[in-house]
C-alpha cells in the first residue's frame, strides 16, 4: 500500500514557492501460524511495519528558465514482530553459578552446547519498535522549451534509529530439554538454579 498527501504549492512571492507532503512509500504485514514441534498448537507468527516519510519543500526561479528547490524530510518508522527463532546457544551468555549446571558450564548456553545442542529456539517478541531519521534533498529544473524541461535532484541517505525491546521466552526449548533426558521440568528449572517464570524472561 502507498499513500501521499500534498499541499497546493503556494507562492511567496514573485519567485519563490513552498510545499508540504505526507508520504507511506510502503508497509508490510503478516500473521500466520507456523508448524513446529516445539508448538502443536500451531505457533504464532505477526509482523507488521509502517514507514512514513515527511517533506517541507522551498522552490526558487533564478531566471525565466532555471528553478532550484531545496527540501527538508523527516521518516518514521513502526515495527511489531513475534516469531519462534532459533539460533546458537552462545547467545544465553547468563550465568550459571550458583546453580547445579555450573557443573556443565558457565554458562546456560555452554550447557545446551556441552549436552549436544547445535541451536536452541525460543519464542521471540517485540513490540512497538519506533524509527526516526532526518535527511535533506535539492534539485536544478531548467526550461529547455515551453514543452521540454530537464531536471537534476539529489536525496541525502536518511538512516533510521530504531529503539525497541524484546523478549526471548525459552520456556518451551527447556521443557523439550528436560523431556529428552527424562526428567521433570520443575527438576530442571532447579538444575539450572530458576523459577520457570525467572527462565522465561532469561
Amino acid at each position: 500500500m502507498a499513500f501521499s498527501w500534498l499541499t497546493g504549492l503556494e507562492a511567496l512571492g514573485s519567485s519563490l514557492s513552498w510545499g508540504a507532503g505526507l508520504f507511506v512509500p510502503g508497509g508490510l504485514g503478516a500473521d500466520y501460524k507456523l508448524v513446529h514441534p516445539y508448538w502443536p498448537e500451531g505457533a504464532p507468527y505477526h509482523s507488521q511495519l509502517i514507514y512514513t516519510r515527511t517533506v517541507a519543500a522551498l522552490a526558487c526561479r533564478i531566471t525565466t528558465r532555471l528553478s532550484v528547490g531545496v527540501g527538508f524530510n523527516a521518516g518514521f518508522g513502526w515495527m511489531d514482530l513475534w516469531q519462534p527463532f532459533a539460533t546458537s546457544p552462545d547467545f544465553a551468555k547468563g550465568s550459571t553459578a550458583d546453580s547445579p549446571a555450573s557443573l556443565i558450564g558457565p554458562t546456560y548456553g555452554s550447557v545446551f552446547q556441552r549436552v549436544g545442542y547445535q541451536e536452541v529456539t525460543c519464542m521471540f517478541t517485540m513490540r512497538q519498535a519506533f524509527a526516526f531519521g532526518v535527511g535533506a534533498n535539492a534539485g536544478l529544473l531548467y526550461d529547455v522549451t515551453d514543452k521540454i524541461r530537464v531536471g537534476v535532484s539529489y536525496t541525502s541517505p536518511m538512516p533510521l534509529r530504531w529503539k525497541a525491546r524484546a523478549t526471548m521466552d525459552m520456556d518451551r526449548q527447556f521443557h523439550e530439554a528436560a523431556d529428552r533426558f527424562g526428567i521433570s521440568s520443575s527438576l530442571a528449572y532447579k538444575a539450572f538454579g530458576l523459577s520457570e517464570a525467572a527462565w522465561a524472561r532469561s
